[in-house]
């Protein structure tokens, strides 16, 4: 796939398309003192009708319709993705004008602050999905990177089916789940009629699998509805089995593969966390279907690192690519 051009960076991240909902296209009803309404906004949008409540599941018919993470998984194409951990809008901003599919801002581990994370998602340009890993598997933590703009969350350390769908339900709004109305950046400021009926099949929801107890209930977890993938964090995983620092021990290797069946007999897109490009490649060819090639702060020391060794090369040495 060849490099594309400058893409346009968010809020609106594309064209705005009405779905019949022309009359709510214009700022008219923004304009003055007056409050916005979001829930009136919301029901009008998805057609329905004041005083109901017993709507059908709000859905994203067409597939250009979504995120680009969820095309390619849609499309059974590997997903390729940069994990983001430093406090930088102008390295995030970089990465997302290369030819990535997603963003993962770290908010669990990263150097990202939680006033830092708006930024981080404005830096972020389209058609690349953001998504934030949040600092724990807490349904009340979602609502704000999502009505920040976030396209998903990353959900750490779920060991259990019960863990998995509250956090769906806590991305989807009713009557499919208890997401809170109240959009702002995500709805473009009240400018986009388009968000509410696409958000509850838009954004994202990825649970981390990273520990004995979830692998023991890995398949049950795979089966939840909702989720757009299960994400392996093999040093976590590592450390649970009891192999802290050995990621390539036998047992988490076999404990990997059991997820990755867990998800494919399920039919839902396994991904995980790689080191590196060679790393992600094997992993795409084992069955993986998201994978990151790499961190930021890894790319950046690493590289780094490898220029000084150059320089410091007897003279007459080969460098290092």
């Amino acid at each position: 796939m060849g490099r594309r051009g400058r893409r346009p960076c968010r809020p609106n991240g594309g064209t705005t398309h009405s779905h019949g909902t022309d009359h709510l296209q214009g700022t008219d009803h923004l304009q003055g003192t007056e409050a916005v309404d979001w829930l009136v906004i919301f029901r009008a949008s998805a057609g329905i009708e004041p005083g109901r409540s017993d709507q059908s599941r709000i859905g994203v018919t067409e597939s250009t319709d979504l995120p680009r993470l969820h095309q390619k998984l849609r499309a059974a194409e590997p997903a390729l993705g940069v994990w983001c951990v430093l406090d930088s809008t102008a390295t995030i901003e970089a990465i997302s004008s290369l030819d990535v599919d997603w963003i993962a801002l770290d908010g669990e581990h990263g150097l990202i602050s939680a006033g830092a994370c708006l930024a981080q998602l404005q830096a972020v340009c389209s058609p690349v999905t953001a998504l934030v890993r949040l600092p724990a598997a807490d349904p009340s933590l979602a609502a704000r990177v999502l009505d920040a703009g976030a396209d998903g969350i990353i959900v750490p350390r779920v060991e259990s089916a019960e863990q998995a769908a509250a956090m769906v339900a806590a991305c989807r709004y009713p009557p499919a789940g208890r997401r809170g109305i109240g959009p702002h950046r995500a709805a473009g400021y009240g400018t986009r009629a388009d968000y509410f009926p696409h958000a509850n099949q838009r954004v994202a929801v990825v649970v981390q699998v990273e520990s004995r107890a979830a692998v023991d209930c890995c398949a049950d977890l795979a089966a939840v509805e909702g989720l757009t993938a299960a994400l392996v964090g093999p040093n976590d995983l590592a450390a649970s089995l009891g192999h802290f620092g050995d990621i390539d021990h036998p047992e988490v290797e076999d404990s990997i593969a059991c997820i990755l069946r867990s998800c494919q007999d399920a039919g839902l897109p396994a991904a995980i966390y790689c080191r590196s490009g060679r790393e992600a490649k094997a992993r795409i060819e084992q069955g993986f279907a998201m994978v990151n090639v790499t961190s930021d702060l890894g790319a950046l020391v690493g590289a780094i690192g490898r220029e000084l060794n150059n320089a410091r090369q007897p003279e007459g040495a080969n460098p290092r690519p």
